[in-house]
């Protein structure tokens, strides 16, 4: 029980970077997709509750934080025939780019700053940009 909890403030790390953009909002609304993987626990015990109070710390800080989910999903391997298990995030990505694509039509936001590693999100930033309202 020695390590304590730091989280990174996300909400103000993004108004960071709105202060550089002349004539934005430097009051961001921010959305958080992330998925709790239960399946990691017996190897990295404690590592759930420890994702759940991250996520209780930004939902403290006003953050809107979504849950998808893992899945399961049996695969064999072609080499010896063994089988095994592996678990895939779902929802996450398609959750992440509808509230793109509705927010975008609908004019709720004048500036994005999407933060995310996953190039799946390339498709739902191009179809939302346009939609954006300009200023």
């Amino acid at each position: 029980m020695g390590k304590s909890l730091h989280p990174l403030d996300v909400a103000s790390l993004c108004a960071s970077y709105l202060y550089a953009l002349p004539g934005r909002t430097t009051h961001p609304s921010v959305v958080y997709f992330t998925a709790l993987a239960h399946h990691l626990e017996r190897r990295r015990p404690g590592q759930r509750a420890r994702h759940i109070g991250y996520l209780s710390a930004l939902r403290a800080t006003g953050m809107d934080v979504r849950l998808g989910r893992f899945k399961a999903k049996t695969l064999t391997c072609p080499l010896c025939g063994r089988r095994f298990t592996r678990f895939e995030e779902k929802e996450t990505d398609v959750a992440l780019g509808v509230q793109l694509v509705e927010s975008a039509l609908l004019g709720a936001f004048d500036t994005l700053v999407p933060l995310s590693g996953d190039s799946d999100l390339v498709p739902a930033l191009a179809a939302a940009l346009p939609f954006g309202r300009a200023s």
